[in-house]
C-alpha cells in the first residue's frame, strides 16, 4: 500500500431507513443503492460516465465449500454505465442489472480475467479499478467467553491499498465506515467533500428519484 488517510462515516438511522425502504421498493439490495450513489460521486468528480468499482464478495457460492474453513474471497468489478444522463431512477436499473450480471460470474477468479485480457497497467497498481467498496450487513458482534469480552474495533493502518477505498457496516445505530484514501493523491477536504456529497446523492436517490443524473447538487 501507499501513504493513506481515513475518514470516520456515519449516516443516521433515519436517513439509513428510508435507503432501506427505497431498495425495498424498487426491487433492489441496500448495497446497490450505496454503490448507485458512489457512482454519481465519482462520475461527477472524474467527469467519466463509464465507472469501475471492485467489491470483495464471498465465494462460497458453491454447497461444497460453505462449511470449509479458509479465504473464499473474490473481486468483483462493477461497471456502471451513467452515459445519457440518465434519472437516478434508471441509474437504480441499471446498477441491479450490473450487479446481477456480475453475481452469475462469481465463479470466475479476477486473477483469471487479467491474466486472459492482460491489460496494460502501472507497476503496483490493480487493474480494471481504483476504487473499492464493501458493505457488511452482518457486523461482527461481541464474543463473550469467561472473564473476557471482545469486541470489534476499527484500525486505521495509515495506509491505502487503492486509490480510494469504502467501507461501510449496517449496525444498530444506522450505517458506519470509513473513507480511506492515498494521502499522495487526494487532500483530507477533498475526501470529506466526496463523503458529504455521497450523503447528499443518497438523500436524493429517495427524495427525488426522476432527477437527473446531471442536475444533482451533491456539493455544498
Amino acid at each position: 500500500g501507499v501513504r493513506g488517510g481515513a475518514l470516520p462515516f456515519r449516516m443516521q438511522q433515519g436517513p439509513w431507513e428510508a435507503l432501506k425502504a427505497l431498495a425495498r421498493k424498487e426491487g433492489l439490495t441496500p448495497f446497490m443503492v450505496l454503490l448507485a450513489a458512489l457512482d454519481v460521486v465519482l462520475a461527477h468528480e472524474s467527469g467519466q460516465h463509464d465507472v469501475a468499482v471492485g467489491t470483495p464478495v464471498a465465494g462460497r457460492n458453491r454447497r461444497e465449500v460453505e462449511g470449509l474453513i479458509g479465504f473464499f474471497v473474490n473481486t468483483v468489478v462493477m461497471r456502471t454505465d451513467l452515459s445519457g444522463n440518465p434519472t437516478l431512477r434508471e441509474l437504480l436499473g441499471r446498477v441491479r442489472k450490473t450487479c446481477v450480471e456480475a453475481y452469475a460470474q462469481l465463479d470466475i477468479p479476477l486473477e483469471q480475467i487479467v491474466a486472459a485480457l492482460q491489460p496494460g497497467r502501472e507497476a503496483g497498481q490493480t487493474p480494471f479499478y481504483r476504487v473499492s467498496f464493501n458493505f457488511q450487513n452482518a457486523p461482527l458482534s461481541e464474543v463473550h467467553i469467561p472473564g473476557l469480552v471482545l469486541r470489534p474495533i476499527v484500525m486505521e493502518s495509515g495506509l491505502a491499498k487503492l486509490d480510494l477505498s469504502l467501507q461501510l457496516t449496517e449496525g444498530a445505530e444506522g450505517l458506519t465506515g470509513l473513507w480511506e484514501y492515498s494521502t499522495d493523491l487526494y487532500e483530507e477536504r477533498t475526501v470529506r467533500r466526496w463523503m458529504e456529497g455521497f450523503e447528499r446523492v443518497v438523500r436524493a436517490l429517495v427524495e427525488k428519484p426522476e432527477q437527473r443524473v446531471g442536475e444533482v447538487e451533491w456539493m455544498g
